[in-house]
């Protein structure tokens, strides 16, 4: 069985740069999750404080408001 250097050195390039692409897949990935984290949570508070914002009052007016334009054919 002999050594050979070159092939070695040629497994060595190539199992750094595999690794190399496998972590970049992990940090893209990584990245995408957060972002999408961030949009989910983002778009969630937006939603929850215009809800909180408005009251039974506000919900039944408009409720009657969108009555009144399905009764005239407004829509």
């Amino acid at each position: 069985m002999s050594f050979d250097k070159d092939k070695l050195s040629n497994a060595w390039k190539k199992l750094s740069f595999e690794s190399y692409k496998k972590q970049r897949n992990v940090y893209l990935a990584g990245a995408i999750i957060t972002g999408g984290l961030f949009f989910m949570l983002s778009t969630g508070y937006y939603i929850l404080n215009g809800v909180e914002n408005s009251n039974s009052r506000e919900m039944a007016i408009d409720e009657r408001i969108d009555k009144c334009y399905k009764e005239k054919g407004l829509d």
